[in-house]
């Protein structure tokens, strides 16, 4: 395996930790890491089954990996796991934006936690 995909998956973890490191200043990080941790696992799923999507060539087991990623993508949209903004503590002033982070959090760690299982697991290139 070349090393391109283990740099994309490395990468993707460092991301997710400096993403991660944002959350000290709103003095929240437990809460942070359990909607960052929710959302890596639902887009590490997703990216598990479009990897198999690349693995098969029958088109019944396409489907059904199409039908479980798209499975993976409820909790996501319907806000799991549940963070509650009234928990976070901001400095005075803060913009209200500052309180959508929980939300924001949820939905780039879903698209970052995708690459490595995809990178790793997926077959690029044309069918021979």
């Amino acid at each position: 395996m070349s090393s391109a995909p283990r740099r994309a998956a490395g990468g993707s973890v460092i991301v997710l930790v400096a993403l991660w490191l944002l959350c000290i200043p709103l003095r929240v990080p437990g809460a942070m890491a359990i909607v960052e941790l929710g959302g890596a696992l639902c887009g590490f799923a997703f990216g598990f089954c479009l990897a198999m999507v690349t693995r098969t060539r029958k088109p019944a087991l396409i489907y059904l990996w199409l039908a479980f990623a798209a499975l993976t993508m409820w909790p996501v949209l319907s806000d799991w796991p549940a963070a509650n903004p009234a928990t976070i503590y901001a400095w005075p002033g803060a913009p209200p934006l500052v309180y959508t982070a929980f939300d924001v959090m949820r939905i780039v760690a879903f698209v970052i936690a995708l690459i490595p299982p995809f990178a790793l697991l997926g077959q690029h290139g044309p069918d021979a």
